[in-house]
């Protein structure tokens, strides 16, 4: 029986995600274009990659409103095979991967961690192999697949902003991605520069890994360090005290929370803003 093997390097889902990771990176540090030259040049409407990405992503995201996820997959799968020239997307995905060697180091590129990795890698078998060369392998795959695309999200409902962006046109929806970025750069001048660490490390690394948790409560404990030292500074029955004195009982929150979260990370942003505002 033939062994499903998944390669990273042709797995678009997973090359297109890495890309816009280091997107976000590069425009925090203005390092550089790279990632989004590539983007641009690789992923562009009528590419076999673009066509590729758009049915990776239907499979990789969660829609609780699929009542028939199984169904789901072998359209998806039918489309490939009657849409995609395989060879022309070969042809790509070899230049993509050049290009990207050209401006990345390629063990540090591919080595990034993401949340999705093992669905994205089901996805990858399901479209590169056929049922018959190993049936119990694939069926693992479409039941990974299936499951995560079955997951129910716990989410806040959408904010009135959030349901008008929703529903806007695409080439809108364009138009106002352009601006984002306009404004996100503007946005990152004026972040410190543990701010600027934190977020990158928050878009290049998973943060359930222990590299990052490590990251964090490290962090925490000089925020906390730093905030107890001040709040001995102020009376004791002043209003900036009891306020401080409450921000230290929240860092020792995020210090025994099991995982951290995406709330932990909003909040050490503006634990940081404190810490410049205090001095």
């Amino acid at each position: 029986m033939k062994a499903l093997k998944h390669n990273k390097y042709k797995n678009t889902g997973i090359l297109f995600e890495i890309l816009t990771r280091r997107f976000v990176t590069e425009a925090m540090d203005k390092s550089s274009t790279n990632s989004q030259s590539i983007i641009r040049k690789y992923f562009g409407s009528g590419t076999e990659l673009h066509k590729e990405l758009e049915l990776y992503q239907i499979l990789s995201e969660v829609n609780a409103n699929i009542k028939d996820p199984n169904r789901l997959i072998d359209l998806v799968l039918k489309t490939y095979t009657e849409t995609i020239d395989s060879n022309k997307l070969l042809a790509e995905k070899y230049n993509l991967v050049g290009a990207i060697k050209k401006v990345y180091n390629e063990a540090e590129f591919f080595n990034l961690r993401l949340p999705t990795y093992k669905v994205l890698a089901s996805i990858y078998k399901l479209i590169e192999y056929p049922t018959r060369d190993n049936p119990s392998n694939h069926l693992e795959c479409r039941e990974i697949v299936m499951e995560h695309i079955s997951t129910v999200p716990v989410e806040s409902p959408l904010t009135e902003a959030q349901e008008y962006w929703k529903n806007q046109d695409k080439d809108i929806r364009k138009l106002a991605f352009k601006i984002l970025i306009d404004k996100f750069n503007k946005k990152y001048e004026v972040l410190n520069e543990s701010q600027r660490l934190l977020l990158k490390k928050y878009v290049s690394e998973d943060i359930g890994s222990d590299t990052f948790k490590d990251y964090m409560y490290t962090e925490v404990d000089k925020v906390r360090a730093y905030i107890s030292k001040k709040t001995k500074t102020f009376d004791e029955k002043s209003a900036v005290k009891i306020k401080l004195d409450e921000v230290v009982k929240l860092l020792d929150g995020v210090i025994g929370a099991k995982s951290i979260k995406s709330e932990h990370v909003s909040a050490m942003l503006k634990y940081y803003e404190l810490m410049e505002l205090i001095k």
